[in-house]
């Protein structure tokens, strides 16, 4: 031990001497020591980047400070770097070190080399310089004491290349860029570099074009630095090769660049080049991790979790975890967050996802990886949808299609305890799904993916996305010749169809599934026609035909023991027996299905059957209490993020207030109501809105308004060929104009609503016949 300590003083005494006679000849030299690269005169953005940066490099006297810089090639760590340096000077008078590091080529640098380059700048030359790089470091750190330099490591490969450049002496500072994040780099403070600002990028791509050129075509602009992704070094080389073409208009850039097979060709000019950029940080991955890369390249979703890159892989899922995570932290993915499942969300920056795309063409994936990827999001979607609806009976017969999850996932903890917030969080990856199966014509497939889909697009109203996967979906169940399929399809189409107002296309597909399931033989797909066709009864206010129908579906819902079913249709009778005015059937019949969707936490099915509660407490006059049903109903709405659930539950809502004599409130609320029904094309609820909102003028002495409000309102009614609502909306008319002193226009609306509520075989035809008798 000893001689240890002897060994070490005699070394730090040499150390010094060696300091000390250079360090009269380095003073004057470090007093100009600016190796900084010539600052960029178009720098653009970053403010907020600069103000945090600088905060930090400037901190209090007497510490050291270390801040990284990490983000993917391309985004403009270096531009940064060099601006911050450069503005920085004052700070530092003693100087400023700068190098670059070459972390993400073959040949980096390697930290001794660097040192020796270091101490050379100080003055220090030949056999002065020490051999070793701890002896190098030690020598340099001792030059750095009590001056104030700052020292720029640029392009760093890792805390390993880094830390022996670190400067130790107080007052001083580093500042450090890498594609990977450091994590392990002691002390040091990291900051993340996105792309730039939309605003951000216009200036850049304007500054380098030209402000007249750019404020001709202002949309192609926007275009344009769209589809750089926002990336600096794109944009760049997108607005040089425009401003060596002056003749050129923006326009045909846009063509060139809109071609996603040749976008990343086109980003090059010079020796700027995106796609060599991404290249450095793939050929910089190990193997396993290139194959991650690429092969994520297939998954068509915006962002996606771990276990998609598991099905890609075949692995389990804590070897895709590390894997992600790897990725993720060179850069070459984004990490989004938890979703509302709690699952981390990963994404590609556009040109990356070009560039995978690029590499698994050049190197083609197994035959088996898009279907074990596909295989994945249905086993799951299929999990998701028992979770969601565990007392609906399920089609006994196993799946055609290949289902695949890895052997450590537990399905169950991934989709959580709110499949909904599953399907929200996954949705538009499985309609992805079912495009890219379709496409790769993997017939059953492409329905099994689409069919889990229907609950959650019926309860959010996803109208759009409903309708184009199961068009497909349709047609792939009849190319594989898979009847069932093509009835579980046609099902949920008459779903969608039905609830965007178009009966006669629903009534088509139940009957046509009617056909399949006689043929079958199949008891549940039967029970989902007759319901279907009761329901689109039940919109077009046919009571007497809509009644035969749910009680066609009850007993073959309760024979194959399908709870939801029946819970479901519960309610479905009580609506029809609340208009045939059998309100005590009905309460009884709502409350039961109430009772069964809570024991199911169903909260749709719960928040349908205290709508009928609540219709039939506002039709007995106990206002308060339907009150309180409602409000249950947009309260689970809301949570939900069901927009048109939520319309409906204003809009009954404010009936109640304006038979309470509120007047206001129920205006509010169906003012408030009736942009969600038409932003959704939902026109069985604009009409009901109408007539509130057309109700209201009237009570307010607006006859005129309020009459063409109503007018309107019963003119949708007629489109969707619903009687009931027509026989409601010709009371309220009849109301209005006999206000008005029309008392003949009064007795005919009166006349025509006794035959609507007839014809629909409601309660109210009485009702009528007794407002004409009283003429």
């Amino acid at each position: 031990m000893p001689e240890m300590q002897a060994g070490r003083d005699l070394y730090v005494a040499g150390r010094d001497l060696i300091i000390h006679q250079h360090l009269d000849r380095s003073f004057e030299i470090v007093g100009g020591l600016y190796q900084l690269p010539p600052d960029i005169a178009d720098f653009t953005g970053r403010e907020e980047a600069m103000r945090r940066l600088e905060s930090w490099l400037t901190g209090p006297a007497g510490t050291i400070v270390l801040s990284a810089i990490s983000g993917m090639g391309g985004v403009g760590k270096t531009a940064l770097a060099v601006r911050l340096a450069h503005r920085l000077k004052g700070a530092f008078p003693d100087g400023q070190l700068y190098v670059n590091l070459r972390g993400v080529e073959a040949e980096r640098l390697d930290p001794s080399d660097v040192l020796a380059g270091f101490l050379r700048a100080f003055g220090v030359q030949g056999s002065a310089i020490p051999e070793g790089l701890d002896e190098r470091a030690t020598f340099y750190r001792g030059l750095l004491e009590g001056r104030r330099v700052l020292v720029v490591l640029d392009n760093a490969a890792s805390e390993a290349q880094v830390r022996p450049l670190l400067p130790a002496a107080s007052g001083c500072a580093a500042l450090i860029t890498s594609r990977a994040r450091l994590p392990a780099l002691e002390g040091a403070r990291g900051y993340n570099l996105d792309v730039l600002t939309s605003e951000a990028a216009t200036e850049l791509f304007t500054k380098i074009v030209g402000a007249e050129r750019a404020r001709a075509e202002p949309d192609a602009v926007e275009r344009l630095v769209g589809l750089c992704g926002r990336l600096p070094l794109a944009i760049r080389i997108i607005a040089a090769r425009l401003a060596a073409r002056p003749h050129w208009r923006l326009a045909r850039m846009l063509a060139r660049l809109e071609d996603q097979h040749r976008r990343l060709e086109e980003l090059k000019v010079g020796d700027l080049s995106v796609r060599a950029s991404f290249a450095l940080s793939y050929a910089a991955l190990a193997e396993e991790e290139q194959s991650a890369f690429r092969l994520l390249g297939l998954v068509q979703a915006p962002d996606f979790p771990a276990w998609v890159l598991a099905a890609v892989l075949g692995s389990d899922l804590a070897e895709a975890e590390d894997v992600i995570e790897r990725l993720a932290e060179v850069q070459l993915l984004e990490t989004t967050g938890e979703d509302s499942t709690g699952q981390l969300r990963f994404r590609f920056h556009d040109l990356l996802r070009s560039f995978a795309r690029e590499r698994l063409r050049d190197d083609a994936p197994p035959d088996d990886v898009l279907e074990r990827m596909l295989g994945a999001y249905l086993a799951l979607s299929k999990r998701a949808l028992y979770l969601m609806s565990p007392n609906s009976k399920r089609d006994a017969l196993a799946p055609r299609a290949r289902m695949w999850l890895p052997d450590d996932l537990d399905p169950d903890s991934v989709i959580g305890p709110r499949p909904m917030d599953w399907f929200v969080a996954e949705e538009v990856g499985i309609v992805a799904a079912v495009g890219q199966a379709y496409e790769h014509r993997l017939w059953d497939i492409t329905w099994e993916l689409a069919d889990p889909l229907h609950y959650h697009f019926r309860v959010l109203a996803r109208w759009a996305d409903w309708v184009a996967t199961h068009e497909l979906a349709l047609e792939a169940a009849r190319l594989a010749g898979n009847r069932r399929g093509e009835a579980c399809i046609l099902r949920n189409l008459g779903n969608v169809y039905k609830d965007q107002g178009r009966p006669v296309e629903a009534i088509a597909c139940y009957q046509a599934g009617l056909v399949i399931a006689t043929e079958l033989d199949s008891t549940l797909l039967s029970a989902f026609m007759l319901n279907g066709l009761g329901e689109v009864c039940l919109d077009r206010g046919r009571m007497t035909d809509a009644g035969a129908y749910f009680e066609r579906s009850l007993p073959a819902w309760a024979s194959i023991d399908d709870l939801t079913g029946v819970a479901y249709t519960h309610t479905h009778l009580a609506m029809v027996y609340i208009h045939q005015g059998r309100l005590s059937e009905a309460m009884e019949q709502a409350e039961r299905s109430l009772a069964m969707q809570r024991e199911f936490r169903d909260r749709s099915g719960e928040s349908y059957a205290l709508t009928a509660i609540g219709d039939v407490h506002r039709l007995h006059g106990r206002l308060e209490s339907a009150v309180s049903c409602y409000e249950q109903v947009l309260h689970t709405a809301r949570e939900q993020g069901a927009d048109l659930s939520e319309a409906d539950a204003l809009v009954r809502l404010a009936w109640v207030r304006r038979e309470q004599g509120d007047i206001g409130a129920a205006k509010a609320a169906f003012t408030q109501a009736l942009p969600v029904f038409l932003e959704y094309g939902q026109r069985r609820g604009e009409a009901e809105t109408l007539a509130g909102l057309g109700a209201i003028e009237s009570d307010e002495g607006n006859l005129s308004d309020g009459i063409q409000r109503l007018d309107q309102a019963l003119g949708v009614a007629e489109e969707l060929d619903d009687v009931l609502s027509q026989g409601r909306l010709l009371v309220l008319l009849g109301h209005a104009h006999l206000a008005a002193g029309d008392r003949s226009a009064a007795t005919e609306r009166w006349r025509l609503a006794r035959e609507r509520f007839h014809e629909a075989g409601a309660a109210r035809e009485e009702e009528a016949r007794e407002l004409l008798s009283g003429l």
